[in-house]
């Protein structure tokens, strides 16, 4: 009974949560994709594989353990043996066999998901998810130390504050997260796009890694993509596929209906990743404003604080440290976006991008040397 009122209160929750804004409406075309992220988020931990349909995410076909070791062995070994299941599948309902007891459930599934032809290219569509729940436990409580500064971000460049929860699904709030593909930061931006958004320099300075800078980046960055697409979820969708093929795609389909959207168009490079974009936003967003009723007994960081400045001309940090009689530990630790060079006094901090100081220090600073940051 005790397990029947908690999944009964978390349904409410869900329900609740799951109500459309105005800036990010969710499509009932969209709740299986968003309610099998939101169990990826919060029921599945790292060492579960799910092995389900491509297109239908309501389609489960199995929740197995993976191994410490020989991981990726196992899951593709693992991945071989069911397709095999599924061709067989396939095979026997063309041919109206007795199909196993599995094979019963699976057909079930996949005809109440996509009818009857969803069946037939099951064996091509299925694909294994590992689940993210510690990691999303840990994204909530280090978020705590960020959310309130990226919420004021967002809403200084007109930017709806719900696209702070975006380091979620980019990251879970990891700071120095790579991508195999170049991405770096808790935002994920990559080289190229980086450089039109925040202080870059080889071997200098890189923005991506400030999750402060990196986040002011992100909201001109939709706010811009929202500009062209006029629709947020388009916008959010182009943070991972590009704006324009997100504008090529409300051109195709002549609808901005990003349920539609994630359904009916067949652009190139549109796959799985794209699609699901949108939906895992969703699903973060929804945890992210429940998060007590799906990991209680969270322990948030507490906010940052911090001075910021502008230095007036560059400045390497072992003078700056002494201008301002603090460690030069302590500057570094600050502002992860100096690189190496920077580090060991071989490059000077560059001037007019923001520099964050303990609290408290910047009226220690000399004139001469940099102002108070102006956040506009």
């Amino acid at each position: 009974m005790k397990t029947l009122i908690t999944r009964m209160t978390l349904f409410g929750v869900m329900v609740l949560a799951g109500c459309s804004t105005n800036h990010f409406p969710e499509p009932k075309s969209m709740e299986p994709m968003v309610e099998f992220w939101e169990r990826v988020y919060s029921e599945w931990n790292e060492n579960q594989a799910v092995y389900h349909d491509n297109r239908y995410l309501s389609v489960i076909y199995d929740v197995v353990p993976v191994p410490n070791q020989d991981r990726r062995d196992f899951l593709r070994a693992n991945e071989n043996i069911l397709r095999e299941e599924l061709v067989d599948m396939v095979a026997r309902y063309q041919n109206k066999e007795k199909l196993t007891r599995n094979q019963r459930h699976w057909v079930k599934l996949l005809k109440k998901a996509g009818g009857e032809a969803a069946i037939y290219g099951a064996p091509e569509r299925l694909r294994y998810q590992t689940g993210l729940k510690n990691n999303f436990r840990k994204g909530l409580e280090i978020s705590g130390r960020y959310l309130p500064e990226f919420k004021a971000i967002m809403k200084r460049h007109n930017v709806p504050e719900e696209i702070a929860y975006l380091p979620h699904v980019e990251s879970s709030f990891q700071g120095r997260a790579y991508s195999h593909v170049g991405a770096a930061g808790m935002w994920q931006f990559m080289p190229s796009t980086a450089r039109d958004y925040m202080p870059m320099q080889r071997n200098v300075i890189d923005g991506r890694l400030d999750p402060f800078m990196a986040a002011e980046g992100a909201a001109r960055y939709l706010g811009a993509a929202n500009q062209r697409t006029q629709a947020w979820p388009l916008a959010l969708t182009g943070y991972n596929h590009g704006v324009g093929g997100m504008v090529r795609a409300k051109n195709q389909l002549g609808t901005d209906d990003i349920g539609k959207i994630v359904w009916q168009y067949q652009g190139d490079r549109f796959g799985f990743a794209s699609r699901n974009f949108y939906a895992e936003f969703l699903a973060a967003k929804r945890i992210a404003d429940n998060s007590d009723s799906y990991f209680p007994g969270l322990h948030p960081q507490k906010p940052r604080k911090v001075d910021a400045i502008t230095l007036n001309a560059p400045i390497k940090v072992r003078d700056l440290a002494n201008a301002l009689m603090i460690s030069e530990i302590d500057l570094i630790e600050l502002n992860p976006a100096w690189l190496k060079n920077i580090q060991i006094n071989q490059a000077a901090i560059p001037a007019n991008i923001p520099v964050w100081l303990p609290k408290g220090t910047a009226k220690r600073m000399p004139q001469d040397i940099g102002r108070v940051y102006d956040k506009r």
